[in-house]
């Protein structure tokens, strides 16, 4: 998953239980995540989530969502809790946000040694990265109601239906027409002004229309 925000971020080795995880400190992430297929290996008890959805970073949006509450886990030795909102993930095991980083205090981010570190109880945690950072950049979305999760569940069974078109709409019985008076020619109208700044979108967009 491609990140659109700017986020520090580091991948580290975790220990849930007897699994050898993937993480990813990632502080562009709201909450903290773990994979659907981490929590069913590691049989962890979760509960519905109901009014919230997780936009991920490429823009599209799941709607229905777990959580594993009060979870126990390691890394490099060090012992930590954290609430886990349970969706697929591609690339890694976990994902641990703000609301972890909160957690932590002040954090000194070095990615020329790919370290962090913080202190806990009076002495320094230093938390070392695996691999190069990139973005991941998940972001949870409360949906208000007071239908009781109605809602999320309406829009889950439909969900097809509020995917982004990527097409043109089919041809229907009755199509959309603006009707011209007879013998009515096109307007001439001079070419709005733009930034040059701009320049570059709007023919991505024009281009994007045209295909």
């Amino acid at each position: 998953m491609s990140g659109l925000c700017n986020s520090n971020t580091l991948q580290v080795r975790a220990q849930l239980h007897h699994l050898q995880l993937l993480a990813l400190v990632d502080s562009g992430s709201t909450h903290n995540f773990i994979s659907q297929t981490a929590a069913e290996q590691l049989v962890l008890v979760i509960q519905q989530q109901t009014g919230l959805s997780v936009s991920v970073a490429n823009g599209a949006k799941i709607s229905s969502v777990s959580i594993s509450k009060a979870t126990h886990f390691d890394i490099e030795g060090h012992s930590f809790i954290a609430d886990f909102l349970v969706i697929p993930l591609a690339r890694f095991d976990l994902v641990l946000g703000v609301k972890w980083l909160q957690l932590l205090g002040h954090i000194l981010w070095d990615f020329q040694a790919l370290t962090m570190a913080f202190i806990e109880d009076q002495r320094q945690i230093i938390l070392h990265g695996t691999q190069a950072p990139v973005r991941c950049a998940l972001q949870v979305v409360q949906v208000h109601s007071t239908d009781n999760g109605k809602l999320s569940q309406l829009l889950t069974d439909f969900e097809d239906i509020f995917h982004e078109p990527t097409a043109l709409p089919p041809i229907r019985h009755c199509d959309h027409r603006i009707r011209l008076k007879m013998g009515t020619e096109p307007m001439v109208v001079r070419p709005y002004r733009y930034p040059h700044l701009q320049k570059d979108e709007i023919e991505r967009q024009c281009q994007n229309m045209l295909a």
